[in-house]
């Protein structure tokens, strides 16, 4: 496993889409600029296995297209975000299995965690 937190230090962008077609897990600002990079990173997206968004609080929404891709996504922690509506792209991952969402701006109980086939392990506090 393989995980990347700023600041990461690449001396080109071809070392950084290197790291980042790598990566397994991506937390922080590494996870927001990856999901917010236009165009998407397909292959960095899909490779990932985990994303924590918690310090990136500042956030309101998060890019639902490129949530989409992460396709091979089993655990997620979005604690702290300023939602108000779960990403319903979340619904979309075949594979999605943890779910941590604390200290979020939910105005409900998310009904897209009930079409997570996999969810075993969910922590929703708001």
């Amino acid at each position: 496993t393989r995980s990347v937190r700023l600041p990461y230090s690449c001396s080109s962008e071809r070392d950084w889409a290197a790291a980042m077609a790598t990566l397994s897990e991506a937390s922080g600002e590494a996870a927001r600029a990856l999901l917010a990079a236009q165009p998407p990173d397909v292959a960095a997206l899909s490779a990932l296995r985990s994303l924590d968004l918690r310090s990136t609080s500042s956030w309101s929404a998060v890019p639902e297209g490129a949530l989409e891709l992460c396709s091979g996504l089993t655990r997620v922690d979005l604690g702290g975000l300023r939602l108000s509506k779960f990403p319903s792209a979340l619904a979309k991952l075949p594979g999605l299995e943890v779910v941590f969402a604390s200290s979020m701006s939910l105005e409900e109980v998310p009904a897209t965690l009930a079409q997570c086939a996999k969810l075993r392990t969910g922590q929703i506090v708001w």
